[in-house]
């Protein structure tokens, strides 16, 4: 995982090429203007707008992605993710191949990071990880996740 402020994008750009292409988009986008929902980009990304108030992680679990890898970028808000590495965790919902997904029951040792307005997360398929977990109250949260595709 790779966790920074929107400043430093240019750093991760060496990455792969599609990251590159990833932060290329980032730049020259205004998300904000953006309505929620899913918006393709090209056949190696798609961009996810999403709008929402922090809740408890009451199932304890975390998802992880095959084919995707999360970009995660917060315009407006705060939040917790909850994130471990893969250890041959419990299996919660076996992997969904329409959506890329799979949920892991969570450890004690997971972490929670906090997650601002300005900041951004790369999360790769080993990154367990679940966002828009409460920070001592609840946030309104405005983010996108941009899924790029792994080659």
């Amino acid at each position: 995982m790779i966790i920074d402020k929107i400043e430093n994008i240019d750093m991760y750009a060496m990455v792969s090429e599609n990251i590159k292409n990833a932060i290329e988009y980032i730049k020259k986008t205004n998300f904000l203007e953006m309505e929620t929902g899913k918006h393709e980009i090209n056949e190696n990304m798609f961009v996810l707008v999403n709008a929402y108030e922090t809740q408890e992680n009451k199932l304890e679990i975390l998802e992880a992605h095959k084919t995707y890898i999360d970009f995660q970028y917060i315009l407006e808000g705060s939040e917790l993710i909850e994130y471990e590495l893969f250890n041959q965790q419990k299996i919660h919902t076996h992997y969904n191949t329409e959506e890329d997904y799979i949920l892991y029951q969570t450890s004690k040792a997971k972490s929670q990071i906090q997650f601002n307005t300005g900041m951004f997360a790369i999360l790769f398929p080993n990154d367990l990880h679940l966002p828009g977990v409460i920070n001592k109250e609840k946030s309104k949260v405005k983010k996108i996740v941009l899924k790029i595709k792994m080659t």
